[in-house]
């Protein structure tokens, strides 16, 4: 039968009063690794409040997993490096768990670390009626390497799963033959936002200062390496990381390709599918794609069957200020899903001064020929009928937040045309809709399921927000002629 925890919670202690307790109490000798340590936190008398315990990271460590258990009551963990605080957990749970990686914020680092395990209350705990003069708990510091999880050669494809335990990372040795003219890898059938990192003859532990890498807000990621690289290419042995440097909180499965060509490897190079859709929303949300670059991304939307995509200009921009070349275009196949990244767009027209630009699907993912008469799903564009303020909107986008993974699905939300704002170049519409980051370039659909604009930016953080969505009466006329909307 489970017990009857009772805790009085009044006054709380913030950890900036720890410092001190820490240098007060800080022990010399050194936590184990990878084996729990039974401790008491005392609650009453002049130590009570805190325990401290130092544990030292090797070189070689990629993960420091802290973990407390068997507590009855509420502890929190505390970690500091030369005497400054650095990261703290304090949730209500009773058994809290602290992780720091190579890539987490703050980064882990080689050398020497104090954890302070507190109780931060007032008033000692109760537990079935008596009350407590200290909290008992156990304490585990758990250190993982990264262990090569797989040898591969060029032609050859692995199928993992990154884990939270292991950082979210995997690792991989890979023999290059003498005579190669080529080293490509591909990471795929993911639905994280991995990336790539590759050194020659090291393990890459610090990920950054890897020899190449690859790392975008794409799931998708390729990394090519030749002759003409630096370093150059050469035979020997390779070290390959697989990282999710944005969540860590669910596995995450993947396909790593191996390849001694530039181009992409037949297990990449098949047809594309384009898909299909009858009912008007559902159409819509086909219509509305994810594109992504190597400066960023947010949204689009088709509106033509032979797939030109609207897209507000910051979207596809590039950090020179010119258009991106690498633009990929990924489809909601499954709302519960991320998008499936299969085509590859190119900037066609633009217009900075109006926030916008005109796209075209030219190929699948990896260069595919796209299918004969291609017919991609789109939406209308309303051009004649004006809005009025109560009118109904609906929209469609990506936004970055609301994903319990490294990348969003897509989102419909509901709102009215709150207003509008007199611009150079026409009429700006306001809008009461929840939108958010990533949502840029997104469809702002009449109750019809037109497409009336692109909502573009939010103001009001601060208060109550508002946002912008730049209208398709800024779309100068030649680009209506080009997507057939005049």
């Amino acid at each position: 039968m489970k017990r009857t925890i009772a805790v009085v919670l009044l006054a709380l202690t913030p950890w900036i009063v720890i410092p001190a307790a820490a240098e007060k109490k800080s022990r010399a000798d050194l936590a184990p690794i990878n084996q729990p340590i039974s401790g008491a936190v005392p609650v009453v008398g002049p130590d009570a409040g805190s325990l401290s315990y130092r544990v030292e990271i090797p070189d070689e460590a990629f993960v420091l997993s802290i973990d407390i258990s068997r507590s009855p009551a509420d502890l929190d963990i505390a970690v500091y490096r030369d005497g400054d605080l650095l990261t703290y957990s304090e949730l209500s749970d009773y058994n809290e768990s602290l992780r720091l990686t190579r890539l987490t914020d703050p980064a882990l680092e080689s050398g020497f670390y104090d954890v302070e395990i507190a109780y931060q209350y007032s008033r000692p705990p109760v537990v079935d009626g008596a009350e407590l003069t200290e909290v008992p708990f156990e304490l585990t510091f758990s250190v993982a390497e990264l262990s090569v999880r797989e040898e591969l050669r060029p032609g050859q494809a692995a199928r993992g799963t990154l884990e939270p335990d292991a950082g979210m990372a995997d690792l991989y040795r890979i023999e290059v033959p003498t005579g190669t003219l080529a080293l490509r890898l591909d990471v795929s059938d993911t639905e994280g936002d991995l990336d790539l990192f590759l050194s020659r003859d090291t393990i890459p532990t610090i990920p950054n200062n890897a020899d190449y890498l690859s790392q975008s807000i794409r799931s998708t990621e390729t990394l090519i390496v030749d002759r003409d690289s630096t370093p150059s290419l050469r035979p020997g042995t390779y070290y390959a990381l697989v990282l999710d440097q944005v969540s860590d909180s669910f596995p995450t499965d993947y396909t790593l390709t191996v390849h001694d060509r530039r181009e992409a490897p037949p297990l990449l190079d098949t047809p594309v599918e384009i898909p299909t859709a009858e009912a008007p929303l559902d159409r819509a949300i086909l219509a509305t794609v994810e594109l992504l670059t190597d400066y960023g991304g947010g949204s689009g939307v088709i509106v033509s069957p032979d797939g030109y995509i609207l897209t507000n200009w910051h979207v596809v921009v590039d950090d020179a200020g010119d258009a991106a070349t690498d633009i990929t275009v990924g489809f909601s196949r499954d709302p519960a899903l991320p998008a499936t990244e299969d085509f590859q767009a190119e900037v066609v027209r633009s217009a900075p001064d109006r926030d916008l630009a005109l796209l075209r699907i030219v190929s699948g993912r990896y260069g595919q020929s796209l299918p004969r008469r291609a017919a991609f799903p789109h939406v209308a564009v309303r051009r004649d009928t004006p809005l009025h303020i109560g009118d109904d909107l609906r929209f469609v986008g990506y936004p970055w937040i609301g994903s319990t993974g490294s990348r969003a699905t897509v989102t419909f939300t509901r709102g009215t045309v709150a207003g509008f704002q007199a611009v150079p170049f026409g009429r700006l519409i306001k809008t009461d809709a929840v939108i958010n980051e990533g949502s840029s370039g997104g469809a702002a659909l009449d109750r019809d399921f037109r497409l009336v604009g692109l909502p573009t930016e939010v103001v009001g953080f601060d208060t109550s927000q508002i946002a912008y969505v730049y209208p398709v009466t800024a779309m100068p006329d030649e680009w209506l002629r080009i997507i057939g909307a005049e």
